[in-house]
């Protein structure tokens, strides 16, 4: 091959590699860019779970199963990903964003980048009453946001080792696809 043609092949190779190199760089805002779908992590609610035998859950107080993911799509920033989930079917109901920290005041200061950065995303969103203390734990709910059957939830909150923030994206609690989703938990949970 030529000078000439190991140039053009060098200049295709390195162009590929900058796309490449974008496409990652911007996966952590297309990962939280489709919550209008209900989509979050690289699941969607009213999806089946891909459960199988390396999947980690444990039950939830509700009776759903709260499911670490074992494939989720997350910003570099995020830790987990938690998926709740009706647990004879394994219907999502709830997708988490997680992150441990060794204090409040770290966990403030991550939930308040994803507050604005999700209300500008969600702009359009209706904003309900914000923020809302968590309680004995310490922490607050520093953006609601729904539209349609989908709510978007940014808070933080003290923990026994610490603090965490968390992004949650659930059913909005009036809408039809957050009491079926219920109806068909209570049903599984009861059953034998």
């Amino acid at each position: 091959m030529t000078s000439a043609g190991q140039g053009h092949r060098g200049d295709a190779c390195r162009a590929l590699i900058w796309i490449v190199l974008l496409t990652a760089a911007l996966a952590p805002a297309s990962s939280i860019a489709d919550a209008s779908r209900g989509e979050l992590g690289g699941y969607r609610l009213g999806n089946e779970y891909p459960f199988n035998a390396d999947t980690k859950f444990q039950t939830a107080a509700d009776g759903s199963l709260k499911i670490t993911s074992q494939a989720p799509v997350k910003p570099s920033d995020i830790q987990k990903v938690y998926v709740y989930a009706t647990p004879g079917t394994h219907i999502i109901g709830k997708i988490l964003y997680q992150r441990a920290f060794p204090d409040l005041a770290a966990a403030e200061a991550l939930a308040t980048d994803y507050q604005l950065r999700l209300e500008e995303i969600y702009s359009g969103w209706e904003r309900l009453k914000a923020p809302i203390p968590m309680g004995k734990t310490g922490g607050a709910m520093l953006s609601r946001l729904r539209q349609g059957p989908y709510a978007l939830i940014v808070f933080y909150r003290g923990t026994e080792q610490g603090a965490e923030m968390l992004v949650e994206l659930e059913y909005e609690s009036a809408s039809p696809e957050r009491k079926a989703w219920k109806a068909q938990l209570k049903a599984e949970a009861g059953a034998p």
